[in-house]
């Protein structure tokens, strides 16, 4: 079996194996449940361990035990994950990144007009009368 990390909540993909056959062809098994309403459901996911180390390698070299990190999938890290995937597999296919990732700055001049834009449209939606009607009472 894979890690949890590895499944497709977006797919609701609650597990995924690798089988090896004797002519050396690599098999992915996927166990998908239904999904009718098109939701994440978070009791699907339990907590699971993390990939990341809980501690270097020299706490671990003086003795020190440190809990399990722990890793809860989400419908947020299921499209950071799909982010991932993708850059991935065009830098596999020596191709650009077709997903764009946010820096996290949040400054740029672009980012402020973006801003003031949005609270100017704001103030005027609160003022604003429709048909007669207030849509903000």
């Amino acid at each position: 079996m894979m890690s949890k990390a590895c499944v497709s909540v977006d797919k609701h993909e609650i597990n995924r194996g690798i089988r090896l056959t004797n002519n050396g062809v690599i098999d992915y098994i996927s166990f998908v449940l239904p999904n009718r309403t098109g939701q994440f459901q978070e009791d699907l996911y339990p907590e699971f361990e993390s990939i990341e180390p809980s501690s270097n390698y020299e706490e671990w070299a003086t003795g020190v035990d440190k809990p399990v990190k722990l890793m809860r999938l989400s419908a947020t890290v299921a499209a950071e994950t799909g982010v991932k995937k993708a850059n991935f597999a065009a830098k596999l296919a020596g191709k650009p990144n077709p997903v764009a990732t946010a820096s996290s700055s949040g400054n740029s001049d672009e980012t402020v007009a973006l801003r003031a834009e949005i609270a100017r449209l704001k103030e005027a939606g609160a003022n604003s009368v429709c048909h007669g009607l207030n849509l903000n009472s």
